[in-house]
């Protein structure tokens, strides 16, 4: 449907793909001050993809999973390693929320 995409090896429409580190630190970007990611299943690829980036400028990072159990636990613990705080945006329990604000603690 119109309200999410799909990557697949069927079809005849190929996009390039290009993680954020290199979008920024290969071709000359201003490093973001804010990330927003939803990514239907695939955000800890897409914060794998920004590793140098968050390791070094430290955005505000939204993270969004409309998944049935929460954002991956992989996700939060990527983000915990790197000192961001995380706060559930409708204030569940980070466990079980689907959208996270992580900000990195001074």
């Amino acid at each position: 449907d119109n309200a999410s995409g799909h990557l697949s090896k069927k079809g005849a429409l190929e996009v390039k793909v290009v993680s954020l580190d290199n979008l920024v630190l290969k071709n000359g970007l201003p490093p973001p001050e804010y990330i927003k990611i939803d990514a239907e299943g695939r955000e800890f690829s897409v914060l794998c993809g920004a590793k140098r980036i968050i390791a070094e400028y430290s955005p505000v990072i939204f993270l969004s999973d409309p998944g049935d159990a929460g954002l991956n636990k992989q996700s939060c613990e990527f983000l915990k390693s790197f000192g961001y705080d995380l706060h559930s945006i409708w204030g569940e329990e980070i466990s079980r929320a689907t959208e996270i604000l992580a900000i990195k603690n001074k």
